[in-house]
Order: C-alpha cells, then structure tokens, then sequence
C-alpha cells in the first residue's frame, strides 16, 4: 500500500488504491501462493510451480495499470519449487522498473541461499503490547480497556490489530471462540472429548479452519 497510495502519510488507508489493495482488487498487487494454481513436486509436495512464477515475470514485463507499482507477493516462499526458484533467479537480479517483488518466508534458513543473496532481508518481529495499544489510543482514537484487549489479543501483529478496531467482526469472533474453549476447559471430560471430535472433523474438511478454531 506504501508504494501505490495517493495519501500524504503512507499509508493513508483512506486512499482508492490503499482500499482497494485490502481488499484484494488492486490490479497491480498480486499474491502467489500455494493456494493458487499450485503444483505438486516429484516428491509429491504442494508447490508454487514454475508456471506461476512465469506468469508474474509475463505481468513483470508490463507497465503498471493504475498505480506507481507493481507489487508481487510471494505467500510462502519456501514452497517455491526447485525449479520454479531457479526461474525466479533472473527477476530478483534485474528487476524491472516500477516492479517490487516479495517473498514471504518463515526463515532465511528454508529459502535457497541464491534467492536470499538477491534479497533485502527484512526481520518483522511482533509489536510488543504496550507499544501496539499505545498506538491504536494516539492514531486511532481507540479507548483504553478495547486498545489493551486488542493488543494482547493481536500477538503483535499491527495489521490484524488495525483492522481489528476498524472492523469488529474478527475480534468478536476472536472472543467468541475464547469462551468457547475456556468452556470446555471448565468442562468434564465428555465435553473435552466432544470438542475434540469436533476440530478432528473439520480438520479433515478445511485444515486452515481447524487451526484457526
């Protein structure tokens, strides 16, 4: 958002670009990851593959159609095939103008040490709560008891806790589910054993959902 917004003090989070990046419609910010369009290596393991990294470097090549940028986000980096990697090498050297390129990754350490020596490294490390509620108080006028809740409940992460005092639901939800298990934590063991059957089937249906319960 910092790259393409209009606003004075990127970023502003008002702007069109700024909103439309959020919500995933911007044309010129796209995110690559597993979950589309993915692969399968010989091993068997789910990929980004090398058709999708050919795709971005076709999408590289051209002038951005609305903002200053074109941004690619690699959800995932890890899961970049050997070969799709390898293919990616040639971009991260020579870049074109007005094109940014991100590769999100839980470690330097899963990466190939050729992608990570043509990459800044940047450590994003969690806001610690004190700091993250003061500045939910002075930016966004969010009162004292909600902006402490938020976050302690965020686990340093700015961005969910923005959005978290600007849209409710995910918070709310959040607390929800909270109750839920202090609940069954106050329980007998048949409702312990009913919870757990429960996250068993939905992990079976949706793997992402089940973590998140």
């Amino acid at each position: 958002r910092a790259l393409n917004c209009t606003g004075e003090d990127r970023p502003c989070g008002r702007c069109g670009h700024c909103d439309r990046i959020l919500r995933g419609l911007h044309a010129d910010v796209r995110v690559v990851g597993i979950e589309a369009g993915a692969g399968r290596d010989e091993g068997g393991r789910v990929v980004i593959g090398i058709d999708q990294v050919r795709e971005v470097q076709r999408e590289a090549s051209l002038k951005p159609f609305e903002g200053r940028y074109r941004v690619f986000i690699f959800d995932g980096a890890e899961h970049l095939s050997e070969e799709a990697a390898n293919c990616l090498l040639k971009t991260l050297e020579e870049p074109p103008d007005q094109v940014a390129l991100v590769l999100l990754a839980s470690s330097p350490e899963v990466l190939l040490p050729t992608l990570v020596s043509r990459c800044q490294l940047l450590e994003l490390r969690p806001v610690p709560p004190q700091l993250l509620s003061n500045e939910l108080k002075s930016k966004y006028g969010t009162d004292s008891g909600r902006a402490e809740e938020t976050a302690r409940l965020s686990g340093g992460r700015p961005g969910w806790a923005i959005e978290a005092v600007k849209r409710p639901e995910p918070l709310k939800k959040l607390e929800e589910r909270l109750d839920a298990i202090e609940g069954v934590l106050g329980g007998g063991a048949e409702e312990r054993f009913a919870y757990a059957a429960s996250l068993s089937t939905t992990f079976g249906r949706d793997r992402d959902s089940a973590r998140q319960e």
